[in-house]
Order: structure tokens, then sequence, then C-alpha cells
């Protein structure tokens, strides 16, 4: 396994404007790191594809994953097409980046669409933007997420209902307390589909948390060793399950960006190490 880092850990200075994707890339360098992960919600023309390839090259570094934006939750035939156009877009992305990856998302609840209805929309949507990501060598990686697809249970559901080859797991260890499962619980349920691995952890801490799970815990976001999931466990689990992909950076911690992200890195690394 070695570590990667996504340009979601500097999201507050990506949507102020003080980094664009090229910027992103060169700050990286430092890490020492040979693998980054992009995402659709930060290009400032299509222009910069091409430019973040060529600097990604030149200093060495891969993409791991290309992430979109998808919302396959919706009322009309139309908007829901427009959602599969994403990822369609997203994979001939992936394509140009060579990353062997697109993060997906399945999608949001929405008051007027029945919680049964959602699921099949989500199945639906994955199945077709799956046909299109097999043809073309990629893979999609659906990342839990919300109410929907959040727990083991749920993921392993959905990629079985959508049965390819294409549909596997952007596997977030810190997002599954968010909705009220445990990463090492599901790792045991759905560690077979894992393509890919965000970073984070999170930690609960009464009044001043910033992030409310489902059952309406607060939680504050922490590095991984930092918060409620034992990491060197969760670590031997995906030896367990022979994943020796990109565990990628995803900080949303409080504070600096670049030295919360160049600590995790750094702790990532080490513990590493320490795996028997």
């Amino acid at each position: 396994m070695e570590v990667g880092v996504s340009m979601w850990s500097f999201h507050r200075s990506a949507y102020s404007g003080k980094l664009d994707v090229p910027s992103f890339i060169k700050l990286v360098r430092q890490f020492n790191i040979s693998y980054i992960e992009l995402l659709n919600v930060f290009w400032k023309s299509k222009d910069e594809i091409d430019l973040a390839k060529k600097i990604s090259d030149e200093n060495g570094l891969k993409i791991s994953a290309y992430d979109i934006d998808n919302d396959l939750v919706q009322s009309s035939h139309e908007k829901r097409k427009e959602q599969i156009t994403k990822i369609i877009e997203g994979v001939n992305v992936a394509l140009k980046l060579n990353a062997p990856v697109v993060r997906v998302f399945g999608g949001e609840l929405k008051e007027d669409i029945k919680r049964e209805d959602a699921i099949k929309m989500i199945i639906e949507g994955l199945k077709e933007g799956a046909d299109y990501a097999y043809e073309h060598g990629i893979k999609l990686a659906l990342e839990n997420h919300g109410e929907l697809y959040g727990t083991g249970k749920q993921l392993e559901y959905i990629v079985k209902a959508v049965n390819s080859k294409a549909l596997g797991l952007n596997f977030d260890m810190g997002n599954f307390l968010l909705s009220g499962d445990n990463a090492i619980n599901a790792i045991k349920i759905v560690g077979k589909y894992i393509y890919h691995v965000h970073l984070k952890d999170f930690k609960s801490n009464g009044e001043e948390a910033e992030f409310l799970s489902i059952n309406g815990k607060k939680y504050t976001c922490v590095g991984p060793g930092e918060g409620e999931t034992n990491f060197i466990e969760f670590l031997n689990e995906l030896k367990k399950v022979n994943y020796d992909g990109v565990l990628s950076i995803e900080n949303e911690k409080k504070g600096d960006e670049l030295e919360n992200t160049k600590d995790m890195v750094s702790k990532v690394k080490n513990y590493l190490t320490k795996l028997s």
C-alpha cells in the first residue's frame, strides 16, 4: 500500500481561489509521495486537464483516482440522464489523466422520492455508468456516503445488484461513522470490492463538532490514528483482503490545510512500517 493525497485536503484553499489544480500538484511534491487524487469540482477550465497530466508526469506523480460529484437520485428522467452523462464524462477525463479509477456517488434522498425508488435509481444509473467504464478499462468506485449507501451492508446490496466487474468501492474509513457503522465492521462485509481508499477519521467531540451522523452523534474530523477507528487494525484488515492500492489522504481537519495534510502523510507512512 502507498500513500497518496486528495486535492480535497485543500478544498478551502481551492474554493477560495487560492489554489488551482496545477498549483496543488506542484505543492504536494514536498510530501515525497507517488499518487494524487483529483476532483471535477476544481477545474477552472477544460484546458487544465491536459496541463494537470503534463505537470503530474513532470513531477513523477500518478493520479490514483478522478472524483466526480454525481447524484443519481433525481425526480425526472432527464435529470438522471444528466447525472449518468457526468459519470461517462468522468470516465473520459480519467482516460486523459491515465487514472484507473473514477470515484462516484450514488445520490442523496429527496423529500419527493421514496427510499426504495432512490436505491433503484442509484442501481440503474451505476449499471449504465459501469457498462461504459468497463468498455474503456476504467473502474468505478462508489464512495460510502450518507444514509442510502453509507454502511457495509448497504454497499454490499448495491454492488451485488449492479453486478459489474467495473464497479467497486472507494472505501472511506471515516465516513462509516457518520452513517452509524464503522470501517472495521464494513471491511469484513465488502472488503473484496475495494478499488481505492480514503483516509480520515472522526472523533466524538460534543458541541464543538462540525459533522453530524445520521443517528445524531456529533463528530470532528481528525487524522488516521487519532479518532475512533483502530488504524493499525484497519490496515491489517486491508491486508487480509489483499488490498495493495493507494491510501489517499482526505484531510478535512480544521486549521492549516498544508500542515495538517503533511502531518497526516507522515503519520500514515509511519503506521505502514508497523504492519504485522
